[in-house]
C-alpha cells in the first residue's frame, strides 16, 4: 500500500497539455454541484498514471499484449488523500489495483493489468489521421517531461492521443451528439455546470515493447484512428466509448478507450 495526493498545479499541468479545461476541475462551486464531494476533482487521467506507472515494476510473461483496464468508479476530490493497492492475481499474468480515498476508506478507481491475445482486425477499416514523426516525436517528450514517474512509452502515447481527442476530434465523436440529444445551448451549458460530463472508463491494449521509454521509439511514421463505437443515451444521461488505435510505422501497436458520460442537471434546463 502506498500513500498519494494530488495538488492545484498537477491539475493544471495536465489541463494545460491535454486541453482538459471542464470545470469541475477548476471551479468548487460546480463541482461539488456535480458531484457532491467536496471542491475540484482531479482529471481521471491524471488521477489513472500512478496506477499505469505500476507495469514497468512487474515481471510480465513474454507472450501477448497487454491490456490494462480501470473503472473510474467515483470523482476523486482536489483535497482528499488517496492510497493505491495491488495485487498479483496471476504472477506474470495478472495484475489487480484499487485506488482509495483513505479518510472513507471508499474505492476511487479499480482495475487490473493482464497479458492476452489482441485482435487489431477489427481497427483494419479506421480511417488515420497521420501525424509528422517529429511532432509525434516532440508531443511525446513533452508529455515525458511534464510526468517523468509516468514516462513509459504506452502511457505517454496515452495521453498524446487522449490530448489529440480533446483538442481535434471532441466535435466530431462526442460533442455533435451532445447537442443534439441535449440543446443547442451546450457550450454554455458546459461552461456553468449545467450539463456534466465525466470519464467512467478508460482501457489501453499495447504492445510490450511500449514499457520502454519515448526515447527508445523509432518513429518514421505515426497514424491514428478515432470512433465512437458505443453509445448509450437516456433523457439527461448520455455513455459513449471513443476507440483510438495507432499505428507506429505502419504497424498496430496500441488501442485507446475512454468511456464517456454526459449528464445534465435535473435543475438545469439546457435547450
Amino acid at each position: 500500500m502506498s500513500a498519494l495526493r494530488f495538488d492545484a498545479g498537477a491539475i493544471k499541468t495536465w489541463a494545460d497539455f491535454s486541453g482538459d479545461y471542464n470545470p469541475i476541475h477548476f471551479d468548487d462551486r460546480i463541482a461539488d454541484e456535480a458531484t457532491g464531494k467536496g471542491g475540484v476533482v482531479v482529471h481521471g487521467m491524471l488521477a489513472m498514471m500512478p496506477l499505469k506507472a505500476l507495469l514497468s515494476t512487474q515481471p510480465w510473461e513474454e507472450n501477448g499484449w497487454l491490456q490494462w483496464t480501470a473503472m473510474l468508479r467515483q470523482a476523486m476530490p482536489l483535497r482528499s488523500s488517496y492510497t493505491v493497492d495491488t495485487r498479483v492475481a496471476q504472477p506474470g499474468r495478472k495484475l489487480r489495483f484499487k485506488l482509495t480515498d483513505a479518510d472513507d476508506a471508499e474505492a476511487k478507481i479499480t482495475g487490473h493489468c493482464s497479458v492476452g491475445e489482441f485482435d487489431t482486425a477489427p481497427y483494419a477499416g479506421f480511417q488515420r489521421t497521420s501525424v509528422l514523426p517529429e511532432t509525434a516525436r516532440a508531443e511525446l517528450a513533452h508529455f515525458s517531461a511534464l510526468f517523468p514517474s509516468s514516462a513509459a512509452a504506452w502511457i505517454a502515447i496515452d495521453a498524446m492521443l487522449f490530448a489529440r481527442y480533446i483538442r481535434y476530434h471532441a466535435d466530431d465523436a462526442f460533442r455533435k451528439e451532445l447537442a443534439q440529444h441535449f440543446g443547442t445551448e451546450k457550450e454554455e451549458a458546459l461552461a456553468t455546470g449545467g450539463l456534466v460530463t465525466m470519464q467512467t472508463h478508460h482501457a489501453c491494449m499495447f504492445d510490450r515493447s511500449l514499457l520502454g521509454d519515448t526515447v527508445s521509439l523509432d518513429i518514421t511514421k505515426f497514424e491514428y484512428g478515432v470512433a465512437k463505437t458505443d453509445e448509450i443515451s437516456t433523457d439527461d444521461t448520455m455513455f459513449a466509448t471513443v476507440e483510438i488505435p495507432v499505428w507506429i510505422n505502419g504497424v498496430m501497436v496500441q488501442v485507446v478507450k475512454i468511456g464517456l458520460m454526459a449528464r445534465k442537471k435535473s435543475s438545469v434546463v439546457i435547450n
